[in-house]
Order: structure tokens, then sequence, then C-alpha cells
């Protein structure tokens, strides 16, 4: 491979065109490339840098979650490119990382936000967008476990960076989209007549209906449905705007049907929310550890 993550020539893609050319982005492009050093020896793929010059924000969606990992001292296995992104070592066991980032969707139920207008929005286009992405992933895990690439005590986490989808960092009453596509809620109001008070809450919301009236479940983590989904992160920023490697921007959705279910230590260093007895659970990241950790993984890593 290049040691420059940026290739000359023409790109279909005009992200990776601005991020490689404009003087603008000169910052930019020195984040990316440091990036790519740390990254290299761990991509699986010999024309990952070809790719990205199709598809820009699904390479480096790739590379920032790795780069996370690796900067915050994750023990990281080889992986090969028919496989998951992502392998991290846990003592005997591995955690499977599989990176998506969805599109806006095409035909009647694909997200549409025209620049400029005021628009109503609904949550039904995005969670069906986190949906489809969840249910791509899940037949391809089933194709690894026929391949033995992944086993059944291994655990498995989509990694949904939603920045292609407008508007998808709003998260009315703080519930993002992905919570709403997999916990079967949504925000509502409890107004008290008499002291004329008004509370937000949770009122359940158990699937969606697409234009052709079809209907969506929206509790996949309600019950054992998906057990071979630990949790889902999700990060509704755009690449272009965040390409930082500290992980502050994701929040980790947790499935405690799964058959491998995450406890809060293993990703500390997202916002996580769980959904337990109707209940939900939101844990805040922990900086100071993930700084701590920053120092003390690779001795730790020694020892191991």
């Amino acid at each position: 491979m290049d040691t420059s993550f940026f290739l000359p020539g023409l790109a279909k893609d005009q992200a990776y065109m601005l991020n490689r050319d404009h003087q603008s982005r000169l910052n930019v492009r020195a984040a990316i490339e440091r990036m790519w050093r740390e990254y290299q020896p761990y991509c699986p793929d010999s024309n990952f840098q070809i790719w990205a010059k199709d598809d820009f924000h699904a390479a480096m969606w790739q590379m920032q979650l790795t780069t996370i990992f690796l900067r915050l001292g994750f023990r990281l296995l080889p992986t090969s490119s028919e496989g998951p992104d992502i392998c991290i070592a846990q003592r005997r066991k591995r955690l499977w990382v599989e990176a998506v980032t969805p599109k806006e969707g095409e035909g009647a139920d694909a997200v549409s936000v025209p620049f400029g207008e005021p628009v109503y929005i609904t949550n039904t286009p995005w969670i069906l967008r986190v949906l489809t992405s969840v249910a791509a992933k899940i037949e391809q895990h089933e194709n690894w476990l026929s391949k033995n690439i992944v086993s059944d005590v291994d655990g498995y986490v989509v990694a949904i960076n939603a920045g292609r989808i407008a508007v998808a960092d709003l998260s009315p009453g703080g519930v993002t989209f992905c919570e709403r596509a997999v916990y079967g809620i949504t925000d509502g109001y409890n107004i008290n007549v008499d002291t004329e008070v008004v509370r937000p809450v949770l009122l359940p919301s158990p699937s969606v209906e697409k234009v052709s009236k079809a209907s969506i479940s929206t509790e996949l983590f309600r019950g054992p449905h998906v057990p071979q989904v630990s949790a889902l992160m999700w990060c509704p920023n755009h690449i272009a705007i965040n390409y930082t490697t500290n992980g502050s921007d994701i929040t980790t959705v947790h499935n405690q049907f799964a058959r491998r279910p995450l406890a809060s230590r293993v990703l500390f260093f997202t916002r996580q929310v769980w959904f337990k007895h109707d209940t939900r659970i939101v844990v805040g990241r922990k900086r100071w550890r993930a700084i701590l950790w920053t120092f003390l993984a690779p001795i730790v890593n020694t020892l191991r």
C-alpha cells in the first residue's frame, strides 16, 4: 500500500477530492494521514485507498473507528476482507465490530429534507434507515458464522455512522433515532392540568409504518429477537465535520437479550444506553478513564 492515504488522480467521491486538494482542509488532511499511519497495519483490504476514492465517508468511518480503539489501548487482532472490519481481543473471547454508513435511501420511505425549506420531522424515515442497516449486518453475520469466520460465543457490534443522513444528529428529548429503532420508544409529554406542568416522558412505539402500510417492528432489543447483536454504536456526525478519535460523539445502545451482552466497562469511552424493565438508563462516557487508559493500556497489553 502507498504510505500516503490520498492517491493522485480523479475520484468519484467529491468529499475525497475536497479533503485531498483544498487549501482549507490542510488540518483535516494531516489528521487523516496520521490516522492512516496507525490504521494501515490493521487494514485487511489491499484496495482500501482505491475504495476510499469512491466512498470516502465509509472508508473514513472504518479507519476512524479502528483508530479510536487503538489510541485507547484496545488490543486488536488481524482481520480479513471477508469478515467484520474490527476484531478486539478480550481474554479468551473476541468482540467483532462492523462499520456501516447508511445513506438516505430511495423511494417513498427515503429521508427527504429539502435544503433551506421548513420541514416537519417524523421519526419513521430515520428509524427505517437504522433498521435496514441492522438487518443487512445481521444477514452478513449469519454468512460469517457459516464460514467459521466468527463464532456464536463472540460479541458483535454494529457501528452506524449516520452522517450522510440529513439531521440525523437531532434527538428530541435526548433519545436518538437509533434507540427509537430498537427499543420501541418515542417521546411524549405528560401535562398536569392542575399545576400546568409539562414533563417529557417516553411512550411505547412498537413499530413504524412504511408508506406501503407495511408495519416494521422497532422492538429488536426488547426481547431475544436478535441475540447475535451485542450492541449498536451510533454516531450522527459527518466525517467531514468531526474527525476526532476519542469517541466522544458515539452512543452505545445495548442489547440486554444478546447471547454476549457487553459490560459497561467495554465501551467506556462512549455514552451508553440500556432499556431494562421499561426504564431507559443512560450512563455518560468515562472521560477520565479514557484519558487514564490511554497511558496504561500499552503497559497492560505487554503483560497479557
